[in-house]
């Protein structure tokens, strides 16, 4: 289990040209590529299966802009679940305001095969610790007992930066995104795209952002914004039968 603590999380929706450039300003400012990007790449799949009550509580809370939301997702970083895929994270993201918290449970690709399959399992016939039980029974409350069910399969490409000297900045870049319905990690035909021709900056920390990004924001003229993959990835998905807002 891992579990992170609050951070600050800034949006920015940019255009490829602006992100190119604000990439070539990160660099410049002494950021290095995420150690996490996989050898030889510069940067990565991320794949979510979001989890919403049948009448997505969690969506409108985002639509009502309420400063208190959480997402439960299921996510892994490959284009499709298979035999190979290593393991598969299951999530617990809140939301204070602009402060996000995240708790995670790591799954072997034999656990969620079982609990995809709707095996009900026993944290003690796992071996998990008790903080591994906690994440796993408040995930339990949120599919289970509230009704959450699979809505959509979100995938992205993600290009991360991290800095040598504050070690709690990251940046990163989010293109080609698109989702589709699904109720499972092997999404199906249909991928539908979402924010084409943008790119998604991320900039997440815990104390303070440094001087120079003040400066990347002036140069850039960036605008924060709201955006979230999870609602963009409903309204893509149920594009011909919309949603009441």
């Amino acid at each position: 289990m891992e579990q992170k603590p609050f951070r600050f999380e800034f949006k920015y929706v940019i255009d490829p040209l602006t992100a190119r450039l604000v990439e070539l300003d990160v660099l410049r400012f002494g950021m290095t590529k995420d150690p996490e990007v996989p050898a030889g790449q510069e940067e990565y799949v991320v794949s979510s299966l979001y989890f919403d009550s049948l009448l997505l509580g969690d969506y409108y809370d985002k639509a009502g802009g309420f400063p208190h939301r959480k997402k439960i997702r299921a996510r892994m970083y490959d284009t499709i679940f298979s035999k190979a895929t290593p393991h598969v994270w299951f999530e617990i993201k809140e939301k204070h305001d602009m402060a996000i918290g995240k708790k995670r449970l790591k799954l072997t690709n034999e656990q969620w095969c079982r609990i995809s399959g709707g095996e009900l399992i026993d944290p003690a016939k796992e071996g998990w610790s008790d903080t591994h039980r906690s994440v796993w029974n408040e995930i339990r409350w949120y599919t289970a007992l509230e009704g959450r069910k699979p809505m959509v399969f979100v995938r992205y490409v993600r290009k991360p930066y991290v800095t040598r000297f504050l070690s709690d900045i990251r940046v990163t870049f989010d293109s080609n995104i698109e989702a589709c319905k699904s109720d499972n990690l092997l999404y199906a035909d249909g991928m539908v795209p979402i924010a084409e021709r943008s790119v998604i900056l991320e900039v997440k920390y815990s104390k303070a952002l440094p001087y120079w990004w003040g400066e990347i924001v002036r140069k850039h003229n960036l605008s924060r914004t709201s955006f979230s993959k999870y609602a963009e990835g409903i309204n893509a998905a149920y594009r011909y039968h919309a949603l009441p807002r």
